[in-house]
């Protein structure tokens, strides 16, 4: 089964894996890396 990451994140929070600050952090990342 894949996952997008919001849907990964929702998992992960509504288990207690990550915390919704670690969500927001992660959705900071630059998208394009040269």
């Amino acid at each position: 089964m894949l996952l997008n990451s919001d849907q990964i994140f929702d998992y992960l929070v509504e288990h207690g894996l990550c915390s919704q600050s670690e969500q927001a952090l992660t959705k900071i990342e630059p998208k394009d890396s040269a």
